[in-house]
């Protein structure tokens, strides 16, 4: 096989950008593209590529998980919970005849002075102020007065919706990390460099008076030379990294850091 003319090691001896839709993908396919004579540093480079790989992929779930989008539907159903249990309060304090009248009132009053002012703040905000608030019927000891004047149904419902909430912000009783706004920008960095670090120790095995060596190595990057390619081909990839991210179509890598330099003879 001759060299191809187009051949520029250049091309290859920087960090890499991959998108973090792309980023497991690509990975897993270095991973199974690596050379059946590749040396042990090489093997172990692929191996950090690809966990860091992963960890991209981690990242972005861990955010998706937290995006308001998903959120929403779950403080809607905390925002009816608390509304009816309020509703409710309101409506009994109404009667007129015998003593569950006054003791809504009495119940709303203590409880809710100002209605569901709070169930409309952000999630955060919304879960620590309802569970304050079940954190005061049970100091109180008011549970039984509520079940009583306005049924247990109420009660269960607002404790319910709260501790679902509480999961889907990350503070409930199975730990979530929150991820920091720029991690899965800081996760993507750190795979381009994995990337560029196990290209260049390829590279560093190339002799370009040697066609055989240059196959090896282009059938090693074959993946990234692939996704360079859609990338110019047009092919849109959302990058969500916490900020948009400007990548032009090509090169995927640029021609300048030379961190692990490699003599060409």
């Amino acid at each position: 096989m001759p060299v191809p003319a187009d051949f520029d090691y250049r091309n290859y001896a920087g960090n890499f950008r991959i998108g973090a839709e792309s980023a497991l993908p690509v990975a897993r396919r270095l991973d199974k593209a690596v050379p059946e004579d590749a040396t042990p540093l090489q093997r172990r480079y692929c191996g950090e590529l690809l966990e860091a790989a992963q960890l991209v992929q981690k990242t972005k779930s861990d955010r998706d998980r937290l995006a308001p989008e998903k959120i929403r539907p779950i403080k809607q159903v905390f925002q009816n919970d608390w509304g009816a249990f309020h509703g409710t309060l309101e409506g009994t304090r109404r009667l007129r005849v015998g003593t569950r009248g006054a003791r809504a009132g009495k119940l709303s009053d203590a409880l809710l002075p100002d209605g569901l002012a709070f169930a409309v703040l952000e999630a955060d905000e919304a879960w620590s102020e309802a569970e304050r608030l079940l954190g005061r019927i049970e100091d109180e000891e008011l549970e039984s007065e509520i079940v009583e004047v306005i049924g247990a149904e109420f009660l269960t419902a607002i404790k319910k919706s709260t501790r679902e909430l509480g999961e889907a912000i990350g503070v409930g009783r199975t730990y979530h990390e929150v991820p920091s706004s720029t991690g899965l920008q800081a996760a993507l960095s750190e795979l381009g460099r994995c990337i560029g670090r196990y290209v260049r120790t390829l590279l560093a095995d190339v002799d370009e008076r040697d066609p055989a060596s240059v196959e090896r190595f282009l059938r090693a990057v074959a993946p990234l030379d692939r996704y360079r390619a859609a990338r110019s081909g047009g092919v849109s990839e959302s990058e969500e990294g916490g900020e948009e991210d400007e990548e032009p179509a090509a090169p995927i890598a640029p021609p300048v850091e030379q961190s692990d330099p490699v003599s060409s003879d």
